[in-house]
């Protein structure tokens, strides 16, 4: 019965460092997002994340679509 009770206070300090860990990883993470992008939250990281993510999908539309254009009227071989 020690034995076993022993074994479950182990188990739960070894858990209480895990957590422990995690949130200091947690703090450094957040840390980060505030310096490099200004956002307290989590939730604003990501609505800043889909936010780029409809830029770049936008930019590479126009970029494939002047890419196109470009092809059309000066052919694919452009080498000099």
């Amino acid at each position: 019965m020690a034995g076993e009770h022993e074994r479950i206070i182990k188990q739960a300090e070894q858990a209480r460092r895990q957590r422990d860990q995690w949130e200091g990883r947690l703090a450094v993470a957040m840390e980060k997002l505030k310096e490099d992008f200004d956002v307290d939250t989590i939730e604003v990281a990501e609505a800043l994340l889909k936010s780029a993510d409809a830029e770049v999908a936008k930019a590479e539309k126009r970029y494939k679509r002047e890419l196109d254009r470009f092809k059309k009227e000066f052919g694919d071989d452009i080498t000099p």
